[in-house]
């Protein structure tokens, strides 16, 4: 595939769409997870386990519809799975049985994988070093309107209608994306530079960027970053609602202002790595994550008032932008032949911890933020000590 020179403003807006599968499925949603609990008569806890399903059901599909995409294209596991995350999402608006309902938010998640993890690797089929770098730091600015326009319609849609209601607007946009990607993406990988190995071959792709340094490095902590937003996404609706007393649409201002956040500081990232090395960037957003996250725990150990704490979540999440970009960017350089595979092991490491942080933040049963906090930083510190062990082991290896 021959490499674009510039940046197409229709495919940077398309798979901007296509890449919010994950906030459309997770952000939309959070202001109706108090009114679920209370309609299913379960814990916040359990409601929980919906939000942990998804992002397991996304981690799942990104490995597997990433990895075959490699072998049979992008453009048709895309239209399969877009097509059966519209089919879910219908199902879930008559669903009353929580059980049910996370086994849904699974597969919901694993269809909806495939627009998170194509997304990427059709900007990798298309475009490579500093130019792979701007177009995904534009990629962010579309997909960064999710987080700051989900909550607000969700919360929009619990004035008129339950969190039903929610799933409703949810199975209309599975529509729309599938007409549009119809029309729209064409196949980027040509049958001649797929991978013909089958499953096997599946299976040594994953095990040769797993023993990568150069992908891992930035790879891993991404995905414990990752982890820490879903540790906010996760807890914030209780803390800021239950124990702060927002109502439902301040919250959702709140989180949209901490998404506006999320989409400068990738705007930024994109510009700075013209100017400075895209690694210094990288260093930059990681001690920017431990900084934001340890006050902020200081914060809720001490009931500081609801502003001290959206503020430095602002920063905290903030960093989370300059991370995706430029660590997206780094890991998948040096993967032009197994884009898909690449692309699915970044999603997989975000929604993997984020899944398992998810249930680990509703511990204190919100009537306390302090799980959220506790969480937060331990994401964020294991993420800078990966980060400097693979440098370490890198100046070792070349000296």
């Amino acid at each position: 595939m021959q490499k674009k020179d510039k940046i197409v403003v229709s495919l940077v807006i398309i798979l901007g769409f296509l890449s919010a599968f994950g906030p459309l499925s997770l952000d939309m949603y959070l202001p109706a997870l108090p009114d679920l609990a209370a309609d299913m008569g379960v814990s916040a806890s359990v409601s929980q386990l919906s939000l942990t399903a998804c992002m397991i059901g996304l981690a799942a599909g990104q490995l597997v519809i990433g990895a075959l995409s490699d072998s049979v294209g992008r453009r048709k596991p895309l239209l399969i799975g877009i097509f059966l995350y519209f089919i879910i999402s219908f199902i879930c608006i008559f669903t009353e049985n929580i059980i049910l309902f996370i086994i849904l938010r699974f597969i919901q998640g694993f269809a909806g994988g495939a627009g998170s993890v194509l997304s990427r690797a059709i900007a990798r089929d298309y475009y490579e070093g500093k130019n792979l770098t701007r177009f995904f730091s534009f990629l962010m600015l579309i997909n960064g309107l999710g987080p700051i326009l989900a909550p607000i319609i969700g919360s929009g849609m619990l004035l008129i209608s339950d969190w039903r209601g929610i799933f409703i607007l949810l199975t209309f946009i599975g529509l729309l994306l599938f007409v549009f990607s119809f029309f729209m993406v064409g196949e980027s990988l040509p049958e001649k530079e797929r991978e013909q190995g089958g499953l096997m071959g599946i299976l040594i792709a994953f095990r040769t960027l797993l023993k990568n340094r150069e992908f891992m490095q930035y790879a891993l902590p991404q995905g414990l970053l990752t982890g820490m937003m879903f540790a906010y996404i996760a807890a914030s609706p209780f803390v800021l609602q239950s124990i702060y007393a927002l109502s439902p649409q301040m919250f959702s201002f709140c989180f949209a202002l901490n998404g506006l956040g999320l989409v400068i500081a990738s705007q930024l990232a994109g510009n700075f790595s013209l100017r400075y090395t895209e690694v210094s960037v990288f260093k930059f957003g990681v001690i920017l994550a431990v900084s934001a996250s340890l006050l902020l725990l200081l914060l809720l150990a001490f009931l500081a008032p609801v502003g001290f704490i959206i503020l430095i979540l602002f920063f905290a999440i903030s960093s989370v932008g300059i991370i995706n970009t430029v660590g997206t960017s780094l890991s998948m350089q040096s993967q032009s032949k197994n884009a898909g595979s690449a692309s699915a092991l970044i999603g997989l490491m975000g929604f993997l911890f984020g899944g398992i942080v998810s249930p680990l933040v509703g511990l204190g049963s919100g009537k306390t933020g302090l799980p959220m906090g506790i969480v937060m930083v331990g994401c964020a510190i294991s993420a800078i000590v990966i980060f400097l062990l693979y440098q370490k082991g890198r100046m070792k290896y070349e000296n």
